[in-house]
């Protein structure tokens, strides 16, 4: 799926979600997730602007 501004929400919503039920675990499993998906995003996006 690709990484949007609604899925980060969504996201985040889970994160808490299982944060609130006490699986801090699984909260780390998807924010390693989402940092995974962010630093590709970066280093995509890094590369579009560095042809400028």
């Amino acid at each position: 799926m690709p990484l949007t501004i609604p899925h980060l929400a969504e996201r985040t919503n889970d994160v808490w979600q299982l944060i609130g039920d006490g699986a801090l675990a699984a909260a780390c499993d998807v924010l390693r997730k989402v940092e995974r998906q962010l630093k590709v995003l970066s280093r995509s996006r890094h590369g579009e602007l560095g042809d400028l």
